[in-house]
């Protein structure tokens, strides 16, 4: 390829081919609610908690092969990074003065540390790189967001899935409740507690034993008994506390403003990839990639940032 950054491009849009794909097979499972069914136990009455803990016992877990799917999409979001890398060193100062071993180092930095570490990573990964391009990566750092943060960016977690999914095991699409209701259906030696504040929203991973709530009690008697009728609302995740669908999008995005910054015109074989509405909002499309108008329709301008 003549173009330092087409080969980025293009395993980007492999990935959010593949991520289309699997957006596709969870709409249309999660069509069908029946599918995915889940069984609540609630222990015994927590003096200290005053109520009944909520756990899990069992529930269908996502098929199988949406982790084979997503893997797909880790593998080219991660080697379009490394790819951005290879484009941006192979421009900079040591352009074509690589030793073998600078050259097995040149990869994509992910840090979630501070400003020092990401510097001594890129003497290291994005050696002799331009000093305008350095800026440009270190604008997508995990870092930049604070400690707590860093460890959900979209980027560390596609750090942390790349090297499991490669070179341990396949990584299955979690589970994460989002909200849920209950229903008091029977009281024993027990009475709805007088304490009016409501619970915080939270996410949580479902799997078996983990607790997704407490129903709160005001005990009358010895040994108080309950029963409960519990509707929860869940989603796929990507870890514990990160929607899937958030992640997908979000981590293309930053991978196609940056790429955007570097090199604001997309190789022609990103159309035969897929649809360009795939790739791009209908009004930021690239003129080179646009289909032909239909009679009178206009195309904005794009406006791009990271």
């Amino acid at each position: 390829m003549d173009r330092p950054f087409d080969s980025a491009w293009l395993k980007w849009g492999r990935a959010v081919v593949h991520y289309h794909a699997l957006e596709a097979e969870v709409t249309n499972y999660i069509a069908n609610p029946d599918r995915h069914e889940y069984f609540l136990r609630w222990g015994d009455y927590d003096a200290k908690r005053h109520g009944f803990p909520i756990t899990i016992a069992s529930f269908t877990p996502w098929p199988t092969h949406w982790g084979v799917l997503l893997g797909d999409v880790v593998f080219n979001y991660r080697s379009a990074l490394d790819h951005i890398a290879w484009a941006v060193v192979g421009r900079g100062r040591r352009a074509g003065t690589l030793t073998e071993k600078e050259a097995r180092n040149v990869y994509f930095p992910v840090v979630g540390t501070n400003a020092a570490d990401f510097k001594r990573e890129t003497v290291v990964k994005l050696i002799g790189a331009r000093r305008e391009d350095l800026a440009l990566v270190r604008k997508t750092q995990p870092y930049l967001r604070g400690k707590r943060r860093a460890q959900r960016h979209v980027f560390t977690i596609l750090n942390d899935l790349s090297i499991v999914d490669k070179h341990r095991t396949i990584q299955p699409v979690q589970t994460i409740t989002m909200r849920g209701s209950y229903t008091i259906l029977k009281m024993v030696r027990c009475e709805e507690t007088r304490d009016t504040r409501q619970p915080r929203e939270r996410r949580a991973v479902m799997e078996v034993g983990a607790e997704i709530g407490i129903v709160r009690v005001r005990k009358t008697g010895p040994d108080p008994e309950i029963d409960v009728g519990v509707t929860l609302d869940f989603t796929p995740g990507i870890t514990p506390t990160n929607r899937l669908d958030e992640w997908l999008q979000v981590t293309g995005q930053l991978i196609r403003n940056l790429l955007i910054h570097l090199d604001p015109e997309p190789p022609n074989e990103i159309a035969q990839l897929g649809d360009p509405t795939w790739f791009f909002p209908p009004g930021q499309i690239p003129p080179h990639l646009r289909p032909p108008p239909a009679h009178g329709e206009h195309f904005p301008d794009a406006g791009h940032s990271l």
